[in-house]
């Protein structure tokens, strides 16, 4: 009974460090994106605002990972959205969608509320794009991103090619 016990709280803990360490490759992700992207100059004034809507974990490892970079001359700055309605609170460059706010109902309004700026949305559940422009995908042990480069294109945000060969493109 006692060694039940020890492996089944051992696969408690990798199961835990498995999912702290996907938060933490998608951080990365984010970071890489904000370096391998190209907002229109009309975005390329204040802070460079990061949204995380529905993922505190997430948004904590963004927060840590973005620490005192910038973005040309904007400074990043993670922002943790618990409600919908702070969507219209300040101009985001990328919105990240947490995985239970992935619904094609959400993603629907939540993408509309977007059609005319220049914000990249990045959904967390696994290749659910919806209308935005990059969707994570856990592919058991591996994880990437999809992306549809129509729907970041229509945000005049600029991929470039290294970008790409990151990703797995979808239409």
């Amino acid at each position: 009974m006692k060694r039940k016990l020890v492996l089944l709280l051992g696969i408690l803990l990798a199961a835990n460090v498995s999912v702290s360490a996907q938060q933490n490759y998608k951080a990365k992700f984010i970071n890489a994106f904000t370096r391998y992207m190209n907002w229109p100059d009309q975005s390329k004034h204040g802070f460079f605002n990061i949204g995380v809507y529905g993922s505190f974990d997430l948004y904590k490892e963004i927060s840590e990972e973005t620490m005192g970079r910038s973005v040309g001359n904007q400074n990043v700055v993670a922002i943790n959205i618990l409600k919908e309605n702070q969507l219209d609170l300040t101009k985001l460059h990328i919105l990240v969608v947490g995985r239970k706010y992935c619904t094609p109902e959400n993603l629907n309004r939540i993408t509309s509320k977007f059609s005319n700026s220049y914000t990249l949305i990045v959904t967390e559940d696994n290749g659910i794009l919806n209308g935005a422009g990059i969707s994570f995908q856990n592919n058991g042990t591996a994880l990437g991103f999809k992306y549809n480069l129509d729907n970041i294109n229509n945000k005049g945000i600029a991929a470039s090619g290294q970008f790409k060969s990151m990703g797995q493109g979808v239409n």
